[in-house]
C-alpha cells in the first residue's frame, strides 16, 4: 500500500473505531454539536480536494488516445466516470464533478511551475486556461470542491458574445464571493455574472426560455390526474406569486397589518384541508373565475387583497436610449444595452418584455439619488408606505440576511432603529426588508443593523453568536443596483454592539474593510 493509500485507510480506521452512531449526538451540547458538524465538513473539504486530484490523474490514464491500455478500459469500465463510480459507490454526475475540478487544479498546478522556472516568457508554453484562478483557489482551500463545480458551470464556456479573457477577468469577483456562500448560491451568482457579461444575448436567452415551456397532464388509473409543467422566469414568477398568496401564511409567509387580510390569513390558517390541497383547489377556482368572469372578482381566496402580479424593475435611462422594439417581431430588436428583472427573481429580461408590461399595467417611478437613498417621508406615520415598500423591494431584492432567499413578497419592512424605542423615522434609508423568520430572530435574539453612509448595511451578531460582535456585510439581492455593495469598515469606525446603534448618513467608508464571516477552523 502506497503512503498516501496508508494515510486515508488510517483515517478511516481511525473513524471506524470511534463508535460513532446517532447517540454519539445526541448527547452533545449545541456548541459541541456544531463544532463537530463543522470540523466534519473541513474533514470531507479535504478528502475531497484529494480525491479530485486523484479522479483528474484517472481520467488522464484513460484518455481515448490510450484505447485498451488506458486504465479504465484495463480495469473493465467502458471510461473514466464508470471507473470511479465502482471505486467509490458514487453517481456518475459526482465522478464527472471531481475530474472538472482536479483538471482545473492539475493545470493550475502546472501553470505555477511553468511561471516559477521562467519557461512562460520564453514561449514554449501554451496561454494559461481562464478558470486557472478557480483552480488555485481549490488547491489553496479557498473554495470546496462544490463551491468551484458550481462556479464553473454558472459561468460557462468562452463563446463569441463573452470570451476567455472575460470571463477570467471576472474570476476573482465571483470567487470572493462564492467563498461566503453554499455551492447553490454560488452557482446561482456565476450565472449571474454570465448573464452581465452578455447583456446584448438577454433578448435571445428570454425567447430560448420562452421556447422550452410546456405544460402536460394525462389520467391516471384511478381517475385522477397529473401533470408537470415548465414555464419561463415572468409566467413562473406570476404562478408563484399566486400560489404564494394562496398558502403563505401556512408557510411562514409575512404577517398582515390590514384587518380583511389578517382575517383571511387566519381562515386559512384554521382550514382543515392541507396545505398541498389549498393550493390546487384554489389554482382551480381562479382558472374558473378567469375564463368565467371577471378576472377581478376573487372574493375570499387570497389572504391579500392585492392582484397577483409580478413587478418588472428597470431603469428609466434604458428605456429612453433603447430604439423601437416589438415582443413579436424578433427583426426589430432593441437597440439599447440595458435590461430589466422580475422583482424577487435572478433572471434579467430583454427591454421589450419590460415595455410590454409597462403597456400593461402602467409605471410606478421610484427615484433615488445619487447615494443611493429613496426619497423620505419622515416620522409623521409608523408604518412603511405602498411607495416606500416599493423602493425598498427595488433597493433590496428580498430579506438581506446572508444566505436568505425570501424575494420581497414574503418580507417585512424593518425599522433599524425601532421607531418606539429609539425615535426612528419612517423613512426608506432606515429600513430594510426582512422576511418575518428573519424579523422575528433579529428583535428576539440580540441581534442588531446598523446604516453605514448612505445606503449601504450591516449586521451585529449577538455574543452568543460571536463574542467579538464582528460586523457582516448586507449586500442586497437586486439585479439594477443602485449603489455597489458595502463592506463594513473596522470595527473602530462602528458603533460598539452594546450601544444603541448610531446614524451617520454623512460617514464615509474607508478604503480597506473587514469581512464578518466566521472563518473556517482547519487542523493545523
Amino acid at each position: 500500500m502506497s503512503t498516501t493509500a496508508a494515510v486515508f485507510a488510517e483515517l478511516t480506521e481511525v473513524l471506524t473505531m470511534a463508535g460513532v452512531c446517532a447517540s454519539t449526538f445526541q448527547t452533545m451540547a449545541e456548541e459541541e454539536l456544531a463544532d463537530t458538524h463543522r470540523q466534519m465538513g473541513c474533514l470531507r473539504d479535504e478528502v475531497d480536494r484529494a480525491m479530485a486530484f486523484s479522479a483528474a490523474e484517472v481520467a488522464r490514464r484513460s484518455r481515448p488516445v490510450f484505447g485498451d491500455l488506458g486504465m479504465a478500459r484495463r480495469t473493465g469500465a467502458r471510461n473514466d466516470a464508470e471507473m470511479l463510480q465502482k471505486l467509490t459507490g458514487g453517481s456518475r454526475r459526482d465522478a464527472r464533478r471531481m475530474i472538472a475540478v482536479g483538471q482545473m487544479m492539475a493545470e493550475a498546478e502546472v501553470t505555477a511551475g511553468v511561471e516559477d522556472d521562467g519557461r512562460a516568457e520564453a514561449g514554449s508554453v501554451a496561454a494559461p486556461a481562464w478558470f486557472s484562478a478557480l483552480g488555485r483557489a481549490v488547491a489553496a482551500g479557498e473554495l470546496t470542491v462544490d463551491q468551484a463545480a458550481s462556479v464553473r458551470g454558472g459561468l460557462g464556456e468562452p463563446d463569441a458574445a463573452v470570451d476567455d479573457q472575460a470571463l477570467a477577468a471576472a474570476l476573482p469577483e465571483i470567487i470572493a464571493l462564492a467563498r461566503d456562500v453554499n455551492a447553490d448560491a454560488a452557482f446561482t451568482a456565476a450565472r449571474r455574472f454570465r448573464e452581465r457579461l452578455d447583456t446584448a444575448g438577454v433578448a435571445g436567452r428570454a425567447e430560448a426560455r420562452r421556447a422550452k415551456q410546456f405544460w402536460r397532464m394525462w389520467p391516471k388509473p384511478d381517475g385522477m390526474y397529473r401533470g408537470e409543467f415548465e414555464l419561463d422566469p415572468e409566467n413562473g414568477a406570476y404562478l408563484k406569486d399566486v400560489y404564494d398568496q394562496l398558502t403563505s401564511p401556512r408557510r411562514g409567509g409575512p404577517r398582515w397589518v390590514n384587518t380583511k387580510d389578517a382575517a383571511r390569513d387566519k381562515a386559512l390558517r384554521d382550514d382543515p384541508r392541507s396545505t398541498e390541497r389549498i393550493a390546487v383547489e384554489g389554482l382551480v377556482r381562479l382558472v374558473e373565475l378567469g375564463v368565467s368572469a371577471d378576472p377581478a372578482v376573487m372574493p375570499g381566496l387570497l389572504p391579500s387583497t392585492r392582484k397577483p402580479a409580478v413587478r418588472v424593475i428597470t431603469m428609466k435611462r434604458d428605456l429612453e436610449r433603447a430604439g423601437p422594439a416589438r415582443r413579436d417581431d424578433p427583426t426589430r430588436p432593441d437597440t439599447g444595452s440595458g435590461f430589466g428583472h422580475l422583482e424577487g427573481s435572478d433572471e434579467l429580461i430583454p427591454l421589450a418584455d419590460a415595455r410590454a408590461a409597462i403597456c400593461d399595467s402602467g409605471v410606478l417611478p421610484v427615484l433615488f439619488d445619487e447615494d443611493g437613498r429613496a426619497l423620505d417621508v419622515g416620522r409623521e406615520q409608523r408604518l412603511f408606505t405602498t411607495k416606500q415598500r416599493v423602493a425598498l423591494a427595488i433597493r433590496d431584492g428580498g430579506c438581506l440576511w446572508p444566505g436568505c432567499d425570501r424575494p420581497p413578497s414574503w418580507c417585512e419592512a424593518h425599522h433599524i432603529d425601532e421607531w418606539v424605542a429609539d425615535l426612528g423615522r419612517t423613512d426608506v434609508a432606515d429600513g430594510v426588508l426582512l422576511c418575518r423568520y428573519h424579523h422575528l430572530l433579529l428583535h428576539n435574539a440580540g441581534w442588531r443593523i446598523q446604516r453605514i453612509g448612505a445606503a449601504g448595511y450591516v449586521l451585529h451578531p449577538p455574543a452568543s453568536v460571536d463574542i467579538e460582535r464582528r460586523p457582516i456585510a448586507l449586500r442586497a439581492r437586486s439585479l439594477i443596483m443602485v449603489k455597489a455593495p458595502v463592506h463594513p469598515p473596522p470595527a473602530s469606525r462602528l458603533d460598539p454592539p452594546d450601544r444603541p446603534i448610531a446614524r451617520d448618513g454623512n460617514s464615509e467608508l474607508p478604503g480597506s474593510s473587514v469581512e464578518g464571516r466566521e472563518p473556517r477552523a482547519r487542523s493545523a
